[in-house]
């Protein structure tokens, strides 16, 4: 938005100079043409008996020059509204939904963390509503190991104590945020303080942020630089980002084009969820996945030791773990390879030493999003060369040893190379 309004003031203010710079030419070129007159004028005749000529010659010169500064008023009056115009362009607009969010780790600053959420093609998260602030904190709430407060997209400016929400080109919204609705009633007691009675620095930024002794998330005002005000921060902070329509149904519509079969290409952008595992394809362990078309998904990770057995346990031993979590920030890298963040992720514990069945089950955990943060997903009909090295060392798991493509979805782990396939087999 801001770069298409950029666009149109430059053209603006081309056109204003175009304009302006042609009309004075014009003037000029009619005060030369006068000029030039006059001397002819001068040169037919030489005798100043003829007073009533040259007033009438004078007059007809003073209304010209009147009749062309008066064009130039009108045409820069013309540009003036054009320029008007391309100012008043249509800014960014609150929708007030639920939309897709990414919690990112990070030791940046709030400057930083705005400029970060928009390359990745959204902002800093704003709290709207009461749904959507319960669901941000359930969210985080869920989280395996969350950060201890989060920078989100409000901000004041320097000598105020108005905050409101940042937009993506700069704009501020026009609810403040003190006194607003939603916001009032999850403020920190004493909050916002505009500035950290300790380090007597200014505080200008939200955030979430995490009290251990109450258990639970409240909005905060901080500095820009937390580091900077205390060094214990370090490893604590992060960012929410907001996309407004980002889901992984996108990215099945996108990749259709380039499927092959053995594949529903279309399963992403439906009520349909698509299966995927993770597995050695020998012994007895696998993790399973079933992904749904909004980045949620549900599984479960199993791995049996059928010798490890016992009194009440003669079917053996398991290691088990049923989990949850959630991708987001679903982008296009190329025609056949997407990226995705995993946002959250939740494992249920069980009771180690449990007898169910003849099976003693202790906890496991969802191997296979080991330390992950970015995915990649492989289209069917990927060149296989084209995967990590590391992960191509589990494509024999899935019968793709030997193969040149893959007829099934794939999806990475990039940063262990841990290769999930799609169950078509």
């Amino acid at each position: 938005m801001k770069k298409r309004l950029i666009v149109a003031l430059l053209a603006s203010m081309a056109l204003s100079l175009t304009a302006c710079g042609s009309i004075t030419d014009k003037i000029d070129e009619v005060k030369e043409n006068l000029l030039q007159k006059d001397s002819d004028d001068d040169s037919e005749d030489d005798s100043d008996d003829d007073e009533e000529d040259d007033k009438e010659d004078k007059e007809e010169k003073t209304k010209e020059i009147k009749d062309t500064e008066e064009s130039t008023e009108e045409d820069s009056e013309d540009t003036l509204a054009y320029a008007t115009e391309a100012e008043e362009a249509p800014a960014f607009i609150e929708d007030y939904e639920i939309h897709e969010y990414d919690f990112i780790t990070d030791d940046i600053t709030w400057e930083e963390a705005w400029q970060e959420a928009i390359i990745r093609g959204g902002y800093l998260a704003h709290i709207d509503t009461e749904e959507e602030e319960q669901y941000l904190v359930d969210r985080l709430s869920n989280m395996l190991n969350p950060a201890l407060c989060y920078f989100i997209g409000g901000k004041r400016e320097a000598g105020s104590e108005e905050y409101y929400w940042v937009a993506p080109d700069g704009t501020q919204g026009t609810s403040e945020l003190t006194w607003d609705s939603v916001c009032k009633k999850h403020w920190l007691e004493g909050e916002p303080s505009y500035y950290d009675e300790t380090t007597g620095i200014e505080e200008m930024y939200m955030d979430i942020l995490y009290l251990k002794k109450k258990d639970a998330w409240f909005l905060n005002d901080a500095p820009n630089d937390m580091i900077a005000a205390s060094e214990a921060w370090s490893g604590k902070i992060g960012y929410i980002v907001e996309y407004d329509n980002n889901d992984v149904s996108s990215m099945a519509q996108s990749g259709s084009s380039g499927s092959t079969s053995g594949s529903d290409s279309s399963s992403f952008g439906s009520s349909q969820s698509m299966d995927f595992t993770f597995s050695s394809g020998a012994g007895g362990w696998a993790t399973q996945m079933k992904l749904h078309s909004d980045g949620s998904f549900t599984g479960k990770y199993y791995d049996s030791d059928m010798g490890d057995t016992g009194p009440g346990y003669p079917n053996g031993t398991e290691y088990y773990c049923e989990f949850s979590g959630k991708f987001s920030n679903m982008r296009q890298i190329d025609d056949m390879t997407w990226a995705m963040n995993l946002t959250s992720l939740k494992e249920e514990k069980i009771k180690d030493g449990e007898i169910k069945d003849g099976v003693k089950y202790y906890q496991g955990y969802a191997y296979g999003f080991d330390d992950g943060d970015e995915f990649l997903v492989y289209m069917p009909g990927t060149r296989l060369s084209k995967l990590p090295e590391e992960s191509q060392s589990w494509l024999s798991a899935y019968g793709l040893y030997d193969e040149t493509v893959t007829d099934k979805y794939l999806i990475c782990n990039m940063n262990t190379g841990q290769l999930w396939c799609q169950d078509v087999w």
